[in-house]
C-alpha cells in the first residue's frame, strides 16, 4: 500500500537500522562468522538468540543512559563467551574483531539511497535520527553510500537522549530548523521511531519489510508518494 506525505512537509527524517541499513543480515552474518571464530558451542540458531537477548538487554541500557555505547558493547561479548570483564585486553581484541567481521557484511537496502534522492530532489531535507553511537552510524552511512551530511546525523550517543524519547525529535527539529507538524519520521520501530515521533508532535510511518500489519506502514520506502 503507498502512502503520499502530508502536506506542509519539508523535512524527512529517517532511522537507520533496519531502515536505511539492513541491520539483521550484517549482524546476523556477522555474530555466525564471530561464534565460529570463537568456537562458540550451539547451533547457529541458539547462537543467535543468545545474542540478541544479550543485545536487547545492553542495550537498551544504553538507551536509558546507564552504560555507554562502548560498555554495553564489551558487557555483552563478555557475556557471550565466557570472558571475564576484567580482562580488557581479550574484550578490546573480541570487540574490534566482531566489528571488522560486522563492517564487512554492511549493506543497504536497495531503496534506501534511491529514496534519499528523490527526497531531495523534491526539495526535502533528509535527516537521521537513529540510537547507537555517532561515529558508528556514520561510518554506516557512509559505508553504504546514503548522501546524509554528517551534521543531519542525529544519534543518541552524543544527544545524551535516545528514541523514543521525544527530546532526541524535537533537537533534531531544531537542529534542522523545522517544527514537529512540518516533519516525518520513517522507521521500523512501532515505539522508537513511530510512537516516539508521534509523541513529539512529528508525523510518522512505519516500514514494516516483512508484511506490513499496522495502519500508516509499508513495505518498502518505495511505496512512499511525495
Amino acid at each position: 500500500m503507498s502512502i503520499r506525505l502530508p502536506q506542509g512537509i519539508d523535512t524527512v527524517f529517517l532511522d537507520l537500522d533496519d531502515t536505511l541499513f539492513d541491520y539483521q543480515t550484517s549482524s546476523r552474518l556477522a555474530v555466525i562468522d564471530f561464534a565460529q571464530m570463537y568456537a562458540v558451542e550451539g547451533d547457529p540458531t541458539e547462537i543467535l538468540r543468545r545474542w540478541y537477548e544479550l543485545e536487547e538487554e545492553y542495550f537498551h541500557q544504553f538507551e536509558l543512559g546507564h552504560l555507554s555505547w562502548r560498555d554495553q558493547f564489551f558487557v555483552r561479548i563478555a557475556l557471550f563467551l565466557g570472558i571475564d570483564e576484567s580482562q580488557e585486553p581479550a574484550l578490546r581484541e573480541a570487540f574490534q574483531t566482531f566489528r571488522d567481521l560486522y563492517q564487512s557484511h554492511w549493506q543497504a537496502f536497495s531503496d534506501a539511497e534511491p529514496f534519499i534522492q528523490r527526497c531531495l530532489s523534491a526539495d526535502l531535507r533528509v535527516g537521521i535520527i537513529t540510537n547507537g553511537d555517532p561515529g558508528m552510524q556514520v561510518r554506516k552511512l557512509r559505508h553504504i553510500g546514503i548522501s546524509v551530511d554528517d551534521d543531519q546525523v542525529f544519534a543518541s550517543g552524543s544527544l545524551g537522549v535516545a528514541k523514543p524519547n521525544p527530546e532526541i525529535y524535537r533537537a533534531a527539529c531544531r537542529a534542522m530548523g523545522t517544527c514537529g507538524n512540518r516533519a516525518v519520521m520513517i522507521g521500523d520501530n512501532i515505539t522508537r521511531d513511530y510512537q516516539g515521533a508521534l509523541d513529539a508532535g512529528l508525523h510518522a510511518i512505519l516500514v514494516q519489510r516483512d508484511g506490513c500489519t499496522v495502519p500508516h506502514s509499508i513495505e518498502t520506502l518505495d511505496d512512499i508518494i511525495l
